[in-house]
């Protein structure tokens, strides 16, 4: 039997009030993942405690159920020190509340080693576009989103519309999102310069066009420094202050690049490059890197991956974040 047809059913379902039909989708959705481990994020754990399902939803009851039916971990973050004392005595060891603001608490998960979220649970914050925005760095193929109260975040709305990879699964009192990404490397290419006018002085001209001529059917983006700024502030400004920390733009271009790839996937390629054949017969759903390897060190002025990809994340973590004082492009941000 599953969880949905054991414990979710006859024990709570009734009892869960506007919340009933919601979660139940969401336990439907995660039991359709192969492997039957889970990592469960939620902002806000249940101050009443497990009698709290009609008012709250205790939610962290019924997640803390889930991962000991199956297996996996619930992390809650909640600034009352009771509540998490409280919440803490009374579940397995498999959740953990931690008495930290919730932003904080999510943007610290990539130094626990946690890099992929199967859900994300946003209980009645009041600024839940940005817990969004904080969770983007761990979002994954099929990563489902809760967020309570909807009508009062329709910032989120909004955002999720010009997001095609957020795909609104039930819109009710709470509302369910799965982030709808695939293995398949989009057919993007990234490029970067200083503006958006390219100096062909420095870079051949018919070796940039090369690719276009070649790739027709992709989308070209050139990204200047304004673009690369923006979109670290916009999508991972947890990495700014680093970001305008750097000494040189070169670090700064160096560094963007792997942030690019990581949401939303393509082809990134140097300016100095020429192509000669289109790429798409070595476009494969199993290939995520491709370079050369020189030594001890790995290019990165010709990478291409799907979106969201653990590398990219262990490169920022492992490299940007244990390098950024360093004042060597090589080893602060590039190969």
């Amino acid at each position: 039997m599953t969880f949905i047809e054991k414990i979710f059913l006859p024990k709570y379902y009734n009892k869960l009030g506007i919340r009933k039909d919601t979660f139940l989708e969401i336990f439907t959705q995660l039991e359709q993942k192969e492997e039957k481990k889970y990592c469960i994020i939620e902002t806000g754990a249940v101050r009443d405690g497990i009698n709290d399902l009609d008012s709250n939803g205790s939610s962290t009851y019924l997640f803390d159920e889930f991962v000991n039916y199956y297996d996996g971990i619930v992390i809650s973050f909640d600034l009352n020190q009771q509540t998490v004392n409280m919440v803490n005595s009374t579940t397995s060891d498999k959740t953990n509340v931690i008495c930290i603001d919730s932003i904080k608490g999510i943007e610290s998960l990539k130094y626990k080693q946690i890099y992929e979220i199967d859900l994300l649970y946003f209980s009645n914050v009041d600024n839940a576009f940005n817990h969004l925005i904080a969770s983007i760095f761990y979002l994954k193929i099929n990563t489902k989103i809760i967020i309570d109260n909807i009508s009062n975040n329709k910032e989120i709305l909004e955002f999720i519309k010009n997001e095609k990879q957020f795909e609104i699964i039930k819109h009710e009192y709470q509302i369910v999102l799965k982030y709808n990404i695939t293995n398949v490397i989009p057919k993007i290419f990234h490029r970067n310069w200083k503006t958006k006018d390219i100096d062909y002085t420095i870079f051949k001209k018919d070796h940039v066009e090369s690719f276009e001529n070649y790739h027709k059917d992709y989308i070209f983006y050139l990204h200047d420094h304004d673009d690369n700024r923006n979109f670290i502030k916009d999508y991972f400004p947890w990495f700014l202050k680093i970001y305008d920390s750097y000494s040189k733009d070169i670090m700064r271009v160096d560094a963007v690049r792997y942030f690019y790839l990581l949401y939303y996937g393509g082809i990134y390629v140097d300016l100095d490059f020429e192509c000669f054949k289109s790429f798409n017969p070595y476009i494969q759903k199993e290939v995520h890197f491709i370079t050369d390897k020189t030594n001890n060190w790995i290019s990165n002025a010709i990478m291409m991956s799907s979106p969201q990809q653990i590398i990219f994340k262990k490169i920022i973590v492992e490299g940007l974040l244990q390098n950024y004082k360093n004042s060597n492009v090589l080893h602060a941000t590039g190969p």
